[in-house]
């Protein structure tokens, strides 16, 4: 029987009660607070799709478009699985009735319809635990690659249970440099729900001195006003801020989600973040605060594993699908 996709409004009631339900709870960095922000990036458009087969639904997906440097020289409109900052699976299908290959089969046919794009982008897959869907998205002429590693850990109820439960390398680095650090320089680590209006250039400008540095992974910057926008919709938000003197020289953005935490971004002052090691201290004071919290698991985010395995972190490695829709130049993959 036919698979028919619409497109629907992300309040949706159908749409919300399955997005909780089915994706939400099992992967909290979906949440649906989260996908109600709106333009949370540069994405142009979010789309918000709902497939039936004889007026039931079997399957929902959360794609957005934009426009991307691809291997930095052509700019492309492309269509992915989410959007730019969100990352794990955005959809579910009804494994009792369809399976993931007919799921991607109905959905390619609408998006190739419906939605105007020149790349498609399928994420974010886990290496290992994806491995089926990967390979049929390869059936599908899609490219796979690998893109970064993730990184999280499961947090102990006490910092000196984390402490403690560190090899002995790791544990006398976290004391002697990153804590030893905090105590001589005098920095002073402060937890926000919010920023005043009147520090936001200031953070802006932190931020942007990371954004623009970035190596590994290197995304569009988020606009000023996600700043302001963001203080005002998410409940479970935290500014670690790192003082020296009476100076804001870092910060880093947590969110929580269900018992997870989620490192969002951060910002640090370059001219000063060497002598006070100031990304380990915003990653150290992070655990630190998820730990009071309560919180079970913080997820580190992409990139720079080779520093965040220095707490313990967990690596994740990730697997991106591509295809354009241009055959022939797909064919050059």
């Amino acid at each position: 029987k036919s698979m028919i996709f619409k497109e629907v409004k992300v309040n949706n009631k159908q749409f919300k009660e399955i997005w909780i339900k089915e994706i939400e709870s099992k992967q909290p960095h979906l949440s649906y607070e989260y996908l109600t922000f709106g333009n949370i990036d540069i994405s142009e458009r979010d789309y918000f799709l709902i497939s039936t087969i004889d007026d039931k639904v079997v399957s929902i997906v959360y794609l957005s478009t934009a426009a991307h440097k691809i291997f930095k020289i052509i700019k492309l409109k492309v269509l992915s699985l989410g959007s730019q900052i969100t990352y794990g699976l955005p959809f579910w299908y009804d494994e009792l009735i369809i399976d993931y290959s007919t799921f991607l089969s109905y959905l390619l046919e609408y998006v190739n319809k419906n939605i105007k794009h020149q790349l498609i982008l399928l994420k974010d897959f886990k290496e290992i635990e994806d491995a089926e869907k990967t390979l049929v998205n390869k059936d599908y002429n899609f490219l796979n690659f690998n893109t970064f590693s993730r990184s999280y850990r499961f947090i102990e109820p006490t910092f000196e249970n984390y402490l403690g439960n560190l090899n002995s390398k790791k544990r006398t680095f976290l004391k002697n440099e990153i804590i030893k650090t905090i105590e001589l320089n005098n920095l002073r680590i402060e937890n926000v729900k919010t920023i005043d209006n009147d520090k936001l250039d200031h953070f802006y400008k932190l931020y942007k001195n990371v954004s623009l540095k970035a190596k590994e992974i290197r995304i569009e910057a988020l606009p000023k006003d996600f700043f302001i926008r963001i203080n005002n919709h998410f409940e479970n938000l935290n500014y670690v801020v790192v003082f020296e003197a009476d100076k804001i020289i870092g910060f880093g953005i947590l969110l929580g989600q269900g018992k997870d935490l989620r490192c969002f971004c951060l910002g640090m002052d370059y001219t000063s973040s060497k002598k006070n090691n100031l990304w380990y201290v915003i990653v150290l004071e992070s655990i630190r605060y998820g730990i009071e919290k309560k919180y079970s698991k913080i997820e580190f985010g992409n990139s720079n594993y080779s520093m965040k395995r220095k707490f313990g972190a967990i690596e994740e490695k990730i697997i991106f699908s591509i295809k354009f829709k241009n055959t022939t130049l797909n064919n050059l993959l």
